[in-house]
């Protein structure tokens, strides 16, 4: 455990070409501080990859690429999770990049419409879609939570509207205000050095 709170775990182990993977789970906020905000939170972790302080899009995919990584970050709820596989050589430079994208987003808008396009299209298809269909119809199903918990389950208009109404504003006010590592766990697993993850975890998030 950091001095701040975030909670590490480090598994080192021999692999094929010398993989590692790390997963990273945050948790904030309540149902009531979150009510109402749950497509904001989600939307706020899709931007966290497409642009920072130091890397706009292209940059920050250019600098995955070149360590052979793969990074991706979902929000759901109360729950902001991060995925990546890199190796050995490359695990500093990934875990550099997470911490940036968590802690210096910039929200483009450019890059907010585009994702919002996206996602408004893809909520459209839900409504031919059998398995969306059903998805949807089994969640509402005895659901006893109030319009805008961040439990409920939405109706497709809903879902529209919700995605229509975010902004880059409403984001990096979410994101200032709910995003820390003092409730953070990361697990490390594969090929790689523990006491020197363990220290650049420690300098990379140790005081955010």
């Amino acid at each position: 455990t950091l001095p701040n709170g975030m909670k590490v775990a480090l598994l080192p182990r021999k692999t094929r070409g010398a993989t590692v993977n790390v997963e990273l789970r945050m948790d904030f906020g309540d149902e009531k501080s979150l009510f109402g905000q749950a497509t904001l939170a989600s939307a706020t972790a899709a931007m966290l990859s497409k642009g920072t302080t130091k890397h706009d899009r292209q940059a920050f995919d250019d600098a995955l690429d070149g360590m052979l990584a793969k990074l991706s970050f979902n929000g759901d709820g109360q729950v902001m999770s991060a995925t990546g596989q890199t190796t050995r050589e490359h695990l500093d430079g990934l875990l550099a990049l997470t911490a940036e994208a968590l802690q210096s987003p910039t929200f483009v808008p450019d890059e907010a419409d585009k994702l919002k396009r996206e996602w408004l299209a893809d909520i459209e298809q839900g409504r031919t879609d059998p398995d969306a269909i059903a998805r949807r119809a089994l969640g509402r199903l005895n659901n006893p939570y109030p319009h805008g918990d961040v439990r409920y389950v939405s109706t497709i208009d809903e879902d529209l509207a919700y995605v229509k109404a975010v902004t880059p504003a409403a984001m990096k006010a979410f994101h200032d205000k709910f995003y820390g590592a003092s409730h953070v766990e990361i697990a490390v697993v594969g090929d790689f050095d523990p006491a020197a993850v363990r220290a650049q975890l420690t300098a990379l998030f140790g005081s955010w």
